[in-house]
């Protein structure tokens, strides 16, 4: 009788396709050739040490890189990152980045972005956000602090309230709070503009 010998899943993977290449006489569509190669433009622009949490990982307690991290897993916890934070996953806890991008996320907790912080269409936020600038489509319970620009999407909704530097809405776009927009000199800026002292 033959020996049963227990290969990794890799060997296994690796061997099943080999196989698939004997049975098909030819390269298999998995293989990439020069040819096969085509360049889709410019990369995201991501620092040299990236972090990738894939959706099948769930953490608990913080995580932080020193680089860009792309999470799409869930954490209980905070998860920051130096550099950018792009966030597709689940987090129950804050968020802190040089610019943070929610794309189909769902975040419990504060997030903090030194320049522009993005929610997409597909993401929900319970927490306040504070940023530069701050582009919302998706739906935010919390308040908005921008020193910047506050940009509400036509299909957002924001229950809270809004203190930023310049603020647009686009129709279609929900708003129940208070817009409170902020100067350096808010007396000065009032005399040039009214003539009064």
């Amino acid at each position: 009788m033959g020996q049963n010998v227990k290969k990794s899943p890799l060997e296994f993977w690796k061997e099943a396709m080999n196989a698939m290449v004997d049975l098909s006489g030819g390269r298999a569509d998995w293989e990439e050739t020069a040819e096969s190669r085509r360049d889709d433009g410019p990369e995201p622009q991501l620092s040299e040490e990236v972090t990738r949490i894939c959706r099948d990982v769930i953490l608990e307690g913080d995580l932080s890189s020193p680089g860009d991290v792309i999470f799409q897993g869930e954490i209980k916890g905070n998860l920051s990152a130096a550099g950018r934070l792009v966030v597709q996953g689940r987090v129950e806890g804050g968020l802190s980045g040089e610019t943070v991008q929610l794309t189909g996320a769902v975040v419990e907790g504060e997030v903090t972005a030194e320049g522009e912080l993005v929610v997409d269409g597909d993401t929900v936020v319970l927490g306040d956000l504070h940023c530069r600038d701050c582009t919302v489509w998706g739906k935010v319970k919390g308040n908005i602090y921008a020193h910047g620009w506050t940009t509400l999407k036509s299909g957002c909704c924001l229950l809270g309230e809004i203190s930023s530097g310049g603020f647009t809405m686009d129709e279609g776009a929900r708003l129940s709070g208070l817009v409170r927009l902020h100067t350096q000199h808010p007396e000065e800026d009032f005399s040039a503009i009214s003539g009064v002292s």
